[in-house]
């Protein structure tokens, strides 16, 4: 990714220009001190004014669930013995009284192995092993105090500074996934860091290692060493409504503004995001939660929670202009859910499958969109549309502006050399180049005209775009294709955007 400075947030907006995607503290640098020597009480905390509406964090392993310990079942046993025959017999008396013991003695016996049978069972299956916080999430409703919410969530937050390899300095934010250090980020945020020092809430620094990360899904995981850190509630985006009010913790321009909190609505959910490149093809497709909630740069990586305490998404750029006004978008918590808990347990991805966001797939052609039986100018880059008027035939290079094809000084001042007539003999898109490396350059030749994808006819190269938008990488394409005079069957397989020419 282009590294992009946080102070150009300030700067140079041109109000004319189209809404740029800002990927958040992309190694953005901070401001003239060192990120690292600003003073370490930044965050104010206050305690709850409503005591009773959040719940007391319990000292809890993180590396475990909480497991339901019942206690043993109660028995309660009744000795009937008849009044006239307690005094019979004792001896009989004494027989039977053992035998009421030893059956005691049993049951507490079978009780007690029954009770470790289960705990090894909880232990056998992993419900001690995991990785998920023990918090409960508080229950509250919309007129619950924001200050209330705000200091049951800040501990799970984190300020992130880093210094890349070339020297440069940015802040991000981060989630706190388990009690003992791991937490997780936006990929951009810590990429390329030669340094990475977390901030927690109550000011302490820790030196942070990156673990592993996916850039696709712009996701992230780094480690320090501490114990009882506050892990954050993971809740469910895909219960996530429109309309639904969220907060958001974050590190906003420099660390001196850590732990600012911000507030709104989601404002759209599920919203498909394609990040492009500069060749003009997508590199990745992004499905994110829109927020009017203000987020700026430096919250990336941080939470967005609910109304509940549960982070539903991961805070991770917004768009900028002057036309342009509380849009900013969130990775939903349960697309990179698996992916962070992955890396934590294996220490890298081990499952490429998991994450919602995927890869730009790519045909690996560049073509143009011709009309059966229409004339064009061609050359190996260009294919023009040639019009006509009373004079002959022409085309249009800008408007007003003509070229008669009969005019070859004009035609070569133009950087049109070597160009000549073309009838479509069919409508569709006309392969005009391949990129190395991609299925496509040994399967399609120039001039090849694609009728049709996956039986979908292409009359334009935005329906063709269309259909390789919705496709992943590695999937295959069944192409109807017109070649010398006559239409053939051809299977592609689309390869990675990144990587086209």
């Amino acid at each position: 990714m282009d590294e992009r400075n946080i102070n150009d947030i300030n700067d140079g907006i041109d109000n004319d220009k189209e809404p740029v995607l800002e990927i958040k503290d992309e190694n953005a640098a901070a401001d003239d001190e060192a990120v690292v020597e600003e003073e370490v009480s930044l965050f104010s905390t206050t305690e709850a004014t409503d005591a009773s509406a959040i719940e007391e964090r319990p000292e809890e392993p993180l590396d475990s669930d909480t497991v339901t310990k019942n206690n043993p079942a109660a028995y309660a046993f009744r000795w009937d013995y008849d009044e006239q025959r307690q005094y019979d017999n004792k001896s009989k008396q004494k027989g039977k009284s053992s035998r009421g013991v030893l059956a005691y003695a049993i049951i507490l016996t079978v009780t007690f192995l029954l009770s470790i049978a289960v705990l090894a069972g909880a232990l056998l299956f992993g419900d001690y092993l995991s990785t998920s916080p023990t918090r409960e999430p508080i229950q509250t409703s919309d007129n619950m105090a924001l200050d209330a919410l705000y200091d049951y969530c800040l501990p799970s937050y984190v300020a992130i500074s880093v210094v890349t390899n070339n020297g440069t300095e940015g802040v991000g934010s981060g989630i706190v996934i388990t009690e003992d250090g791991y937490i997780t980020t936006n990929y951009h945020v810590v990429e390329n860091a030669k340094k990475i020092t977390v901030i927690t809430s109550n000011g302490t620094k820790h030196d942070a290692q990156f673990i592993d990360g996916d850039e696709v899904n712009d996701i992230a995981v780094i480690k320090v060493s501490a114990k009882k850190l506050t892990p954050a509630v993971l809740g469910s985006s895909n219960n996530t409504k429109v309309g639904e009010r969220v907060m958001a913790i974050g590190t906003p321009y420099r660390i001196g503004y850590a732990g600012s909190m911000t507030s709104g609505y989601v404002s759209g959910i599920n919203r498909d995001y394609q990040v492009m490149n500069d060749n003009g093809t997508v590199s990745k497709t992004l499905k994110l939660i829109q927020t009017d909630t203000s987020v700026n740069p430096g919250n990336s990586g941080g939470p967005l929670f609910n109304m509940n305490g549960e982070v539903i998404g991961v805070v991770v750029m917004k768009i900028t202009g002057s036309n342009y006004e509380g849009m900013g978008f969130a990775l939903p918590i349960d697309g990179v859910r698996d992916m962070i808990f992955d890396i934590i347990e294996n220490g890298k991805i081990t499952d490429e499958n998991l994450g919602s966001a995927f890869q730009g797939a790519a045909l690996g052609i560049s073509g143009h969109e011709i009309v059966s039986d229409t004339k064009y100018l061609m050359t190996e880059d260009y294919c023009i549309k040639v019009l006509t008027d009373d004079v002959g035939d022409y085309i249009e290079i800008s408007l007003g502006s003509k070229i008669y094809i009969t005019d070859t000084a004009g035609l070569e001042a133009a950087g049109l050399n070597g160009a000549y007539p073309y009838k479509a003999p069919c409508t569709g898109v006309l392969v005009k180049k391949t990129s190395e490396g991609f299925d496509s350059n040994e399967k399609l030749m120039f001039e090849d005209i694609i009728t049709s994808a996956n039986g979908i006819a292409c009359d334009s190269m935005a329906t063709l775009q269309g259909i390789i938008f919705n496709s992943r990488v590695g999937d295959v394409l069944h192409l109807e294709v017109y070649r010398n005079n006559e239409y053939i069957s051809i299977d592609v397989e689309l390869g990675l955007a990144n990587s086209m020419e």
